[in-house]
């Protein structure tokens, strides 16, 4: 009993992480203040960070796991790679059309000339879309073994306070209330975890639907770094 029922709480405890990582960012431009150079060298971080779990993490296990299919390695190069660009491509796509990633310091200086791109609606659906697409990626990598699985949640709960900060510069600089900028920043951070729960009722341990999942978040965060 313990054997299944620890794994289910860790699931739950990641699903609690990530809530929490996004909720917080949303709060910054409300209660709190980043300079320009504090928030560039945090990107710069969590940009390394997010290549490195993709390249020297998250690959390699995607190989390994659809390596034990037929045709072994040398068959799963291709499908590991077209899964890698989907998950690139599809994330390139919604910031082209859809222009959603704002990671910049709010500005007292700031009237709505920074926003033209883009209204908060937008960037709260392609936000939304992007977070459902991570946290699939994360609940369907969750049969894929401890490191690889860790190396997309770290990835996530480093990168989501910078989405929620977005959405809420955004909607506070468009006029939007104190209340409501709190209730969708609220729901955002839920986006991703039900994201994850989704990918890992629907994926599940199956091992070349995990591999698949750990490829398309390595395409994913090498487009978001």
């Amino acid at each position: 009993m313990e054997y299944h029922a620890r794994p289910v709480l860790y699931f739950i405890l990641s699903l609690i992480l990530v809530f929490a990582a996004s909720l917080i960012g949303g709060l910054v431009p409300l209660w709190g203040r980043l300079t320009h150079r504090g928030m560039q060298v945090t990107l710069s971080f969590v940009a390394g960070i997010m290549v490195s779990v993709s390249l020297f993490d998250l690959l390699p296990h995607a190989f390994h796991m659809h390596g034990h299919g037929e045709g072994g390695l040398e068959a799963s190069i291709i499908p590991v790679l077209l899964w890698v660009v989907a998950g690139f491509l599809g994330i390139f796509l919604l910031e082209r059309f859809i222009c959603f990633h704002h990671h910049d310091a709010p500005s007292e200086e700031s009237d709505h000339s920074h926003c033209h791109e883009t209204t908060w609606v937008g960037a709260l659906v392609g936000l939304c879309i992007h977070g459902l697409l991570a946290g699939i990626a994360m609940g369907g990598a969750w049969g894929a073994g401890e490191s690889a699985w860790l190396g997309i949640l770290l990835a996530i709960m480093l990168h989501k306070p910078f989405d929620g900060l977005a959405l809420v510069t955004l909607m506070h600089s468009a006029g939007q209330s104190r209340a409501r900028c709190l209730l969708f920043n609220l729901a955002y951070a839920l986006v991703t975890p039900v994201g994850a729960i989704i990918g890992h009722v629907g994926i599940g341990g199956e091992s070349a639907m995990a591999g698949a999942s750990l490829a398309f978040a390595a395409g994913l965060f090498l487009c978001i770094a």
